[in-house]
């Protein structure tokens, strides 16, 4: 794993969406649209961080959080740049933010198969907590439940 000394996060802009969905179509096999990004940087209630090296993007995170509760709902890392320890600054970042904003309840939802991303999930504390059958498409595949406790004290 690279250090991440020299990788800055920040909020997602307009002027990050073509870059984003560069990584979100190369990441996932049933993409988010340009509309859903456009209108999370529209709204309140969910947050894009994007994770950078010498002003090149890397990978973004997108969080809702609602109350005491944070879901992380998206971490996409360039195909070129995995492995490099992104993916775990993203996550601990998108932490960070929802302990800050007063969330101490975490979950997630990842592909059975993708044990790359369920082992960086364990690695900081998730644990499994159930299973939705069939819940992805393209193609279907069951989804694991994971959930982590980071009380606000």
């Amino acid at each position: 794993m690279m250090n991440d000394i020299n990788l800055t996060t920040r909020l997602m802009t307009d002027g990050d969406i073509d870059a984003v969905m560069k990584i979100e179509e190369e990441a996932f096999s049933d993409p988010w649209s340009v509309g859903q990004f456009e209108a999370i940087l529209k709204g309140n209630t969910q947050t894009v961080l994007i994770a950078e090296r010498d002003g090149e993007l890397l990978g973004f995170g997108v969080v809702m959080i609602v109350l005491d509760e944070c879901e992380i709902l998206r971490i996409a890392v360039r195909k070129t740049g995995r492995r490099e320890g992104t993916g775990y600054h993203l996550l601990e970042k998108m932490l960070e933010l929802g302990k800050d904003k007063g969330a101490g309840m975490f979950y997630l939802e990842v592909r059975a198969s993708n044990e790359p991303a369920r082992k960086l999930y364990e690695k900081t504390g998730f644990s499994k907590t159930g299973l939705r059958k069939d819940y992805y498409s393209n193609p279907t595949e069951d989804a694991v439940l994971m959930s982590l406790v980071r009380p606000l004290i």
